[in-house]
């Protein structure tokens, strides 16, 4: 919860005056899990990285009309140390870090309000539809884990 809501709240929290004069742009990296149902042993990570999304959001009116551009890069699963270590990501579909950037980068440029995969719409219909049969799914999951 520090790293990916607190941290970055104070963060736009003691740059509005300057992004205020400077007419700036905060754009937040998120992650594609935050637009989906929960899903197993990603608890706090989704939680936390949902938390800031919905704060930026909640804040995008106030912010923009303080002349503030806000966008949000959704990205998907990047190939970076944090991944590394969990076997079953070697050999899932990933960006690599430079392709993330160039998300980022195009996002600074545009000014869109946000990047997210061309498929994520099917995803997020998909979480609505099957949710229960998803939590299904990951009950299944833990308790054939213990």
């Amino acid at each position: 919860m520090q790293l990916n809501y607190l941290a970055p709240v104070k963060l736009c929290l003691a740059l509005i005056p300057k992004l205020q004069q400077t007419h700036g742009q905060i754009i937040n990296v998120s992650a594609i899990n935050v637009l989906l149902a929960p899903t197993v042993n990603w608890t706090a990570y989704q939680a936390s990285k949902t938390v800031f999304d919905q704060w930026l959001r909640c804040a995008s009116a106030e912010l923009e009309n303080q002349h503030i551009k806000i966008s949000t890069a959704y990205l998907a699963l990047v190939r970076t140390r944090m991944i590394e270590r969990t076997k079953i990501y070697n050999h899932a579909p990933a960006l690599q870090p430079k392709q993330a950037a160039i998300l980022i980068c195009r996002l600074l440029l545009t000014q869109k309000r946000h990047y997210k995969p061309w498929w994520t719409i099917t995803a997020q219909l998909a979480s609505v539809l099957f949710n229960n049969l998803w939590l299904k799914i990951n009950y299944y999951y833990i308790k054939r884990k213990q």
